[in-house]
């Protein structure tokens, strides 16, 4: 099975009906917040309803919800923070629920809070609009790589957090049964 990711639309219809036509390979589409905070984010939210959604932090804000209709609004309320299937765990990004925040995940200090925060081997997330993912191995080293266009393989015994980065970048593949992602570039 291939899942299909993206993340921070922010109202970019262009860049979403893009990264859409890109993800047509995959069996499932899973967007990782932030559909709101521009200028046609109802039509992207139509364009979105049907797939699995996370709560962003431009989703939960409510001035970025005004002048959205009420079920544009009840959709937004609705998102859960975290959705699980198979053998990941897809997010905004690592959170604090007390108050509701999103802190980035840049640096490796970044990325060793959310490992610790998140059990699960594969982590998606969007928030800081760069394609990379970090890597933990089992004797406890973190590593990292900046996306490329080739396919990355992933190995079974690390953990990874997998950010998407925004979609007017593009998109992501991540193949189940072969164990790899790859990002597609817009």
């Amino acid at each position: 099975m291939i899942y299909g990711f993206l993340s921070d639309v922010h109202g970019n219809l262009q860049a979403l009906e893009q990264v859409l036509n890109q993800l047509q390979v995959a069996d499932r589409i899973i967007c990782l917040g932030d559909i709101a905070g521009g200028r046609q984010v109802s039509e992207c939210l139509a364009r979105l309803r049907d797939f699995p959604c996370v709560l962003g932090n431009h989703d939960s804000w409510e001035f970025e919800l005004q002048g959205l209709s009420e079920a544009d609004c009840d959709f937004f309320k609705k998102l859960p923070l975290e959705y699980r299937e198979a053998d990941f765990l897809a997010v905004h990004s690592d959170y604090l629920v007390d108050p509701l925040r999103f802190p980035y995940i840049y640096s490796a200090s970044e990325a060793a809070r959310a490992f610790a925060h998140f059990p699960e081997g594969r982590v998606f997330f969007g928030h800081t609009h760069l394609q990379q993912l970090h890597w933990l191995t089992p004797e406890g080293e973190l590593g990292f790589a900046k996306a490329g266009t080739q396919a990355i393989p992933l190995r079974a015994d690390w953990r990874y957090l997998i950010n998407v980065g925004e979609v007017s970048q593009g998109g992501l593949l991540y193949n189940i049964q072969e164990q790899w992602v790859q990002y597609l570039q817009l």
